[in-house]
């Protein structure tokens, strides 16, 4: 698990990122490939929430942008999620631009 006392690294995003694009159809996975990391500094704060606890990414293609599900159990934060933009040079990830914190609501829109 990632940890909100020490950098934040994104391996996990590398090794989702490492998908083929005809990964995001139905067909099966024939192989995989790293791609890289990405250190998130353990005080980044987006929209008043601490960075962290990131386990999980998905991508919306037609927005071209990226979703970070944060798993800190919240004990810093609400649930919530990030939207990010990566960017791409030579093949590999150059960088990850967080932009926003979405808070998950319960039915009756608390937190």
């Amino acid at each position: 698990m990632l940890s909100f006392l020490r950098p934040a690294g994104l391996a996990v995003l590398g090794l989702a990122l490492a998908l083929p694009a005809a990964a995001q159809s139905t067909a099966e996975i024939g192989s995989l490939r790293f791609i890289s990391t990405v250190t998130v500094a353990n005080d980044r704060m987006i929209d008043g929430t601490l960075v962290g606890g990131l386990s999980g990414i998905d991508y919306d293609s037609a927005a071209d942008l990226w979703y970070l599900i944060s798993d800190d159990k919240s004990e810093n934060n609400p649930a919530r999620f990030y939207t990010a933009r990566l960017t791409f040079t030579a093949g590999r990830l150059a960088s990850v631009a967080i932009e926003h914190a979405v808070t998950l609501l319960q039915a009756d829109g608390q937190p």
